[in-house]
């Protein structure tokens, strides 16, 4: 049996600081919910964990996010 002694390295998007409310774009999909260059927006869900919701209608806790975003700045 093998024993697993530190956690494997987390992605910039898994140690990005995620907020609700913000849009962010897809600059770097690796998961067929994400497309590169579509907007997607941040929000808390029912238990308060900020998710981005993909093209096909999942929802994804940010922190476990693989794909790259990039925040979009208002204007």
């Amino acid at each position: 049996m093998t024993t697993v002694s530190k956690e494997a390295p987390k992605t910039s998007a898994q140690n990005k600081k995620w907020e609700a409310g913000k849009t962010y774009c897809c600059i770097l999909s690796k998961s067929p919910g994400y497309k590169e260059g579509m907007l997607y927006k941040a929000y808390k869900n029912a238990d308060g964990v900020v998710c981005l919701k993909g093209s096909d209608g999942f929802e994804d806790m940010c922190y476990m996010l693989v794909s790259g975003f990039v925040e979009v700045k208002s204007s």
